[in-house]
């Protein structure tokens, strides 16, 4: 019946990218239907987003598969979400973080009366197609079974920057060993229950981060960059304040 259609292996809109995990290389490829306006950031891996998507499997599931429910789309939320990418209790699968990275939101949007909100055209649009090592890989869930390559057509419409703890370090730059992940032990400073990105006092020297820096938005444009943070280093021994348990000089 597809005889006559064009194979998505030739399409003009398709991409792909590299994304490493536990050194691991997984190929995402992508159908880039639209970028997103070029007056709005990219999200960071760790920040939360305003988007609508559909989640497929490559095929359908049939009652023999263990009987879990029948057919390809797993997920799909036609009504705007927030998502954040980099939750404390549910971060996004890896492949989708790391695919929302290359697109924008809209350009604008206007609040109609009924509280519903209309985006301009220029919204980030995409598909992207994922294995399963970057997807829920042996775990699984009621509707993917394990090891299931993923496709997800994702429509990206706004982007807030996260700050989890609000300590006025934008949570992406609270990965201390840039490996794009906020919740393992090299991003956790004082070594208690918390990684720093969701520790309001990174040290656990009484002090809150928030206290031991100056974070201010110069160009009031909602978002914190590195520039726009100072650090301090009191005791001149290469460690930051706000990571070093022997400096308590509150800034603020």
């Amino acid at each position: 019946d597809n005889k006559d259609r064009q194979p998505i292996s030739k399409s003009t809109l398709l991409q792909s990218k590299i994304v490493k995990f536990e050194e691991v290389d997984y190929t995402l490829y992508f159908l880039n239907f639209k970028k997103g306006a070029e007056s709005k950031r990219n999200p960071t891996f760790a920040d939360s987003t305003l988007i609508t998507y559909r989640g497929e499997l490559l095929y359908d599931l049939t009652p023999d598969d263990n009987n879990i429910n029948t057919g390809k789309v797993f997920d799909n939320k036609v009504t705007p979400v927030w998502l954040d990418l980099f939750s404390p209790t549910a971060p996004a699968i890896i492949g989708f973080r790391e695919s929302m990275v290359d697109y924008s939101g809209a350009s604008s949007a206007v609040e109609n009366s009924d509280g519903t909100v209309n985006f301009s055209q220029d919204f980030g649009n995409f598909t992207v197609f994922m294995p399963s090592g970057v997807g829920y890989y042996d775990r699984g869930s009621l509707n993917i079974p394990p090891y299931s390559p993923l496709i997800f057509t994702i429509q990206l419409y706004q982007i807030n920057e996260a700050d989890h703890d609000g300590d006025g370090i934008p949570s992406y730059l609270e990965d201390l060993d840039n490996d794009r992940n906020v919740l393992d032990n090299d991003d956790n400073t004082d070594g208690d229950s918390l990684a720093n990105y969701s520790d309001r006092d990174d040290d656990g020297d009484g002090i809150l981060t928030k206290d031991e820096i100056t974070s201010i938005d110069v160009n009031n444009d909602g978002f914190i960059s590195s520039d726009e943070i100072t650090y301090y280093d009191d005791d001149g021994d290469g460690i930051q304040n706000h990571l070093d348990k022997d400096d308590r000089s509150i800034k603020n």
